[in-house]
């Protein structure tokens, strides 16, 4: 009787260790079964990789120069009568609203407004602000992507309006633009949101000018 007590219990543990067994590597199949996730050594703790795609906003701001607009016989940003515009640093503010089209193209509509500050020749006659404001359509493309990290290219076309009316010396201060940019984005571990940067540059077709800024961006995906 003593034989069949320990035959009895050796059979006991040697089930429980087979079950217990079967309940951890179906629980390390459970933990690391979902797609996009990844089990990170032996803690069974899933690190999620995932990247918002869709409908985007994005608001950026930054320093921002215009170059002289060229007027027939005039040399500087414009003048009125005797006295000229000379412009300077100013800034820059835009908001755009997009759609991921790709995973490396985007397509997006934009408002931006400049502020270049000028001087004249008599300063207390006439100062200010030059300002465009003008708005359009472009599309993004990521030639880069490493991970969280794109380095992108983009261009747009629109129009814009000048004031004050003077700067351009024309019945309707008004002006289609085509803009360029080249910039970097990273996509944090908030999963909605990315930052990034771009160096943009903005043409002034008619009368020709051109505008240089350098804009940080946050973008929030939807």
């Amino acid at each position: 009787m003593r034989w069949y007590g320990l035959l009895a219990l050796g059979a006991i543990l040697s089930f429980g260790q087979s079950a217990r067994a079967q309940g951890e590597v179906k629980g390390t199949e459970e933990v690391g079964a979902a797609e996009g996730e990844q089990t990170v050594g032996e803690s069974r703790i899933a690190k999620i990789h995932n990247v918002e795609r869709g409908l985007w906003f994005s608001v950026d701001y930054g320093p921002y120069y215009q170059l002289p607009i060229a007027i027939p016989q005039q040399v500087a940003f414009t003048c009125i009568g005797e006295f000229c515009l000379v412009p300077s640093l100013g800034s820059q503010i835009g908001v755009r609203v997009g759609y991921d089209v790709l995973n490396n193209l985007e397509i997006d509509g934009f408002v931006r407004g400049s502020y270049a500050n000028f001087e004249t020749e008599y300063a207390r006659l006439y100062s200010g602000d030059v300002a465009s404001f003008y708005g359009g359509v472009g599309a993004r493309f990521s030639f880069i992507t490493i991970d969280r990290f794109h380095a992108t290219l983009r261009a747009g076309i629109g129009g814009a309006y000048l004031a004050p009316a003077e700067s351009v010396q024309a019945p309707l201060p008004v002006a289609p633009t085509a803009d360029a940019a080249l910039g970097f984005e990273y996509f944090t571990r908030l999963r909605h949101i990315s930052i990034g940067c771009e160096i943009s540059s903005v043409i002034f077709i008619m009368p020709f000018s051109v505008g240089f800024s350098v804009l940080p961006t946050f973008k929030y995906t939807f």
